[in-house]
């Protein structure tokens, strides 16, 4: 890439990912192509990493009855407990703790950790116990995907899957 440090980032973030039951290797090549190499924007750049993912994005989030394919959307699972939620102190620490962790992967944008209702806890909230991380561009969550799945938060191992984009702006949890 003419952007080295697209390259490494790209690298980084896929290498090690498992999807299905084999796990990518990917690394930089030994040798520069020949010739012309022509010069990729980060956009275009993000979009022939995805582009070259292809029949493998499936594999890598099944939600539901469809299939998410890898966006800026990054759902943690396993993270938080309800009762976690319900104190306010805790919810700020959680959240610092969040995204001091995700920023270290990735710039971002937004976070949101669905809270039960104080005044009934019982009552249903949808995407509780889930957190929700928003980050500037799908090459970013997908290499904190890579760095934060299987880790362990508190006595919890933590899973990930992709949210559609259009879902998190409509609050779809």
């Amino acid at each position: 890439y003419v952007d080295v440090s697209k390259t490494d980032l790209a690298c980084e973030g896929l290498n090690g990912m498992t999807v299905g039951s084999q796990t990518l290797t990917v690394k930089r090549a030994n040798a520069r192509p020949s010739g012309n190499v022509p010069a990729n924007s980060s956009a275009d750049l993000e979009s022939s990493i995805l582009a070259k993912l292809g029949g493998l994005t499936g594999a890598l989030n099944p939600m539901g009855d469809g299939m998410v394919r890898p966006s800026r959307i990054l759902v943690l699972l396993n993270m938080v407990k309800k009762e976690e939620l319900l104190d306010d102190t805790e919810y700020e620490d959680i959240m610092a703790d969040i995204r001091g962790e995700s920023e270290l992967h990735g710039k971002v944008l937004s976070i949101s950790i669905p809270r039960p209702n104080k005044n009934d806890p019982d009552a249903i909230v949808p995407g509780l116990e889930k957190v929700y991380i928003e980050f500037a561009s799908e090459l970013d969550a997908i290499q904190a995907r890579s760095k934060l799945e299987g880790r362990n938060f508190g006595d919890q191992t933590v899973g990930c899957e992709f949210l559609d984009e259009e879902k998190y702006k409509a609050r779809e949890f």
